[in-house]
């Protein structure tokens, strides 16, 4: 099943790209944004990448690699798998909206349907896979505003009893918003979380590694990557800097 579910994470991506604007049927209740599922670490390449960069830099680098195994990897399939099964135009069943996609895996028909029932100011999601000798599995559930921007939502996969990630984001902003992550206790890194905050360019990680309870509030450049860290077992807790070359100044 985790096999499974990789191949389809892979062939949504494809699909999502080709993906006409969805949701623009008369009514139908706006789609949760895509930045409620959005990471960006783009600043920070692998470690190869990495050589020759001063320590600063490579410390946060290192932190912001974690988040992104720990949380980045998980947001690949929710909104790949949004923008996959919102290519056509919904339709209303027993009161929910219900967009709908399939993609074919390995000879495998696989049933993409998301679905949205209003409540009052809120919308409540649901986005369901089946496969042709599958049993549907409920990929998230989330609760929006009506204009998807503001909300919360809980991933879950077929190897955990529970959710594995959950989210807690305002996107409101023009350039730019806000989104929790938190990964639930029980888990490997339960009781982890990362405030991901965007503001224009400037983007700022406020990371929680737990069991350690070492934080590390991580600021930078989306354009030109000069940043700083300021995390609890590095530099004496000291705000630390690097510029543009990714060279260690001071702040």
């Amino acid at each position: 099943m985790t096999l499974r579910l990789a191949a389809i994470a892979a062939l949504l991506v494809l699909a999502g790209c080709d993906a006409s604007e969805p949701g623009t049927a008369d009514g139908a209740p706006a789609l949760i944004a895509p930045a409620a599922f959005t990471l960006d670490t783009e600043a920070f390449p692998d470690a190869n990448a990495r050589v020759g960069a001063g320590a600063h830099f490579v410390n946060a680098a290192a932190r912001v690699g974690l988040v992104s195994t720990v949380v980045g990897l998980r947001l690949v399939l929710p909104k790949a798998a949004t923008a996959a099964a919102t290519r056509d135009q919904p339709t209303v069943a027993d009161g929910e909206w219900v967009w709908r996609s399939t993609v074919d895996v390995f000879g495998t028909s696989v049933d993409l349907r998301l679905k949205a029932a209003p409540d009052g100011s809120t919308v409540r999601w649901r986005l369901v896979s089946t496969a042709d000798d599958g049993e549907p599995f409920t990929y998230y559930t989330a609760t929006t505003s009506l204009d998807g921007q503001t909300g919360s939502w809980r991933l879950f996969s077929p190897d955990a009893a529970g959710a594995v990630l959950t989210a807690d984001f305002d996107v409101r902003g023009a350039d730019g918003g806000e989104v929790t992550f938190a990964v639930p206790n029980g888990l490997e890194n339960g009781g982890s979380s990362v405030r991901y905050v965007t503001d224009g360019d400037d983007l700022t990680f406020d990371w929680l590694d737990q069991p350690e309870a070492d934080r590390a509030l991580i600021e930078w450049d989306r354009a030109t990557r000069a940043g700083s860290i300021t995390a609890d077992t590095y530099n004496g807790g000291a705000r630390a800097c690097w510029n543009a070359a990714l060279e260690d100044v001071a702040c």
